[in-house]
């Protein structure tokens, strides 16, 4: 009655203000009808990267970035002022790829706040790989090893340790190291490669025992010669 139009002193945009107001408060269909929907997605998006190192053996990383305003479009108002957050994430030991989400710290619009996910992505090893909880790697040895058996030291994410090579393996033979994954549990595997002799390294007493036809000269032929020779190594 007070702002009523039609009354001196009223005002028709506060009779209009007020008989929302009214209609808000007592009539939940209206409400429902009229309520300001916040925006569908009010995610902000996150990315940290980490050593390999760090994401093996587990890590904390904090992370500080500004929280985002935007209007119902999604379009970020410069205008707002600049809030810093800092959140706070957990690496486990054998990461390869994270997602942490964190309610209330994600996007603003008006009243309504979203989440922010961090996505966690892993540097990739120089030398090893992650399977599973296992770290597998390339290893090579000298071809005398490969065909008489020997041992050959191995770099591990726990250091270094000796593995007793077998008599006449293959190429990408599989070598299993005990608790030298994740946590010191599982493995680490080597798969083996020769290393090729050249002729002098041929020569030596090392190989004296081998039945090489020293003048069965390499070609350019694809390598078919030099897999004749290897396979006579083999044999003799």
């Amino acid at each position: 009655m007070q702002y009523h139009p039609d009354r001196q002193g009223g005002s028709e945009e506060m009779f209009c203000k007020v008989t929302f107001a009214y209609k808000m408060l007592t009539d939940p269909s209206y409400r429902a009808a009229n309520q300001k929907k916040p925006p569908k997605d009010l995610t902000q998006l996150l990315r940290i990267i980490v050593d390999f190192e760090e994401a093996f053996f587990g890590t904390t990383v904090c992370i500080s970035y500004n929280r985002v305003t935007v209007s119902d479009a999604l379009v970020p108002v410069k205008s707002q002022p600049v809030e810093v957050l800092v959140v706070t994430v957990e690496v486990p030991p054998g990461t390869q790829h994270l997602q942490a989400r964190f309610p209330g710290h994600g996007l603003k619009c008006g009243d309504h706040v979203g989440d922010a996910l961090c996505l966690v992505e892993v540097s990739p090893h120089r030398e090893f790989r992650l399977d599973g909880a296992n770290v597998r790697s390339r290893h090579e040895v000298t071809l005398n090893t490969m065909i008489r058996g020997g041992d050959t030291v191995v770099n591990t994410m726990w250091g270094q340790r000796t593995v007793r090579i077998r008599p006449a393996s293959m190429p990408g033979q599989q070598y299993k190291i005990p608790k030298c994954g994740v946590n010191q549990e599982h493995f680490h595997i080597i798969e083996i490669f020769p290393v090729y002799p050249n002729e002098g390294e041929l020569k030596t007493k090392n190989w004296s025992g081998l039945n090489i036809n020293w003048d069965d000269k390499p070609k350019d032929d694809g390598g078919e010669d030099m897999l004749k020779k290897y396979e006579n190594i083999k044999k003799g």
